[in-house]
């Protein structure tokens, strides 16, 4: 059963192509908001 609950799960996983790339329409502007914390020196 166990085997056959796989078979089906890879199945559809392999069945739905994945795209994973961006897609930026032209015209628009799209705005992100981001923080980060820089690192450089030595730690004290």
């Amino acid at each position: 059963m166990r085997t056959v609950v796989l078979a089906l799960t890879l199945a559809l996983v392999a069945g739905h192509p994945q795209n994973f790339a961006p897609h930026f329409a032209a015209g628009k502007t799209f705005v992100y908001k981001y923080e980060a914390l820089l690192l450089s020196g030595l730690p004290e």
